[in-house]
């Protein structure tokens, strides 16, 4: 289990990838992936209000249209959300013209701003098309493998407090196979933090949809 990026590959991707965000302040930043999912993104959204915590929620355009109260949740909880693209497809294995298409269909239901990449497989040149195209390329800091079978979730949670701190944006998935070490963690990680002091934002983004799908740039 790899939980951090490599710092070379952090270094060497600095210019148009986004891994962590910097300040000295005890700031950090929860992002759940592949939702919204019924009866799961709900929970997690339940935990973060106990712990008045905000989050940005990387949405699959796909699930997005088919569940649109569920955005609403999220945005009406103070949430961001971000762009997962419309399917969940791999950047090292799709064309960057269908790439940047996936992205681009999903954007009216997600968002024109953040991007994540699917796998966190995405080749230079798309990053920096769609940085052309005024997204930004949002990658992690620490990474929760909660989409894994974990055989011992406090092992885990332990290895993530260590990782974790200032600036630190956290990856967790708001999904049907993650859910339950989804919860487990992100109880154990904003208790833990919450005690030290820090504070959980959703990362800041240029424009927000609107239920319908429309661009507004009033955020």
């Amino acid at each position: 289990m790899f939980f951090v990026p490599p710092r070379w590959l952090q270094a060497l991707t600095a210019g148009f990838l986004v891994w962590r965000l910097p300040g000295g302040e005890k700031i950090m930043f929860l992002t759940f992936d592949d939702g919204p999912t019924p009866g799961i993104t709900e929970k997690v959204m339940e935990v973060l209000e106990h712990y008045n915590a905000r989050a940005t929620f990387f949405l699959l355009g796909n699930n997005a249209v088919a569940y649109p109260r569920l955005v609403e949740a999220i945005l009406a909880g103070g949430h961001s959300i971000g762009n997962h693209g419309w399917e969940h497809c791999s950047g090292w294995k799709t064309s960057t013209r269908n790439y940047l298409a996936n992205a681009q269909k999903a954007a009216p239901f997600t968002s024109f701003s953040l991007f994540r990449p699917p796998y966190g497989r995405i080749w230079p040149w798309q990053a920096r098309a769609l940085r052309k195209r005024g997204f930004q390329v949002v990658m992690w800091s620490v990474l929760g493998h909660d989409y894994e079978e974990i055989t011992d979730r406090e092992v885990v949670l332990q290895k993530l407090i260590s990782l974790a701190g200032k600036g630190s944006i956290v990856l967790l998935h708001d999904s049907a196979k993650a859910a339950g070490n989804c919860l487990f963690l992100l109880e154990g990680l904003l208790k833990h933090f919450s005690a030290l002091g820090y504070s959980f934002e959703a990362l800041p983004v240029t424009q927000k949809p609107t239920p319908t799908g429309q661009a507004s740039a009033n955020y």
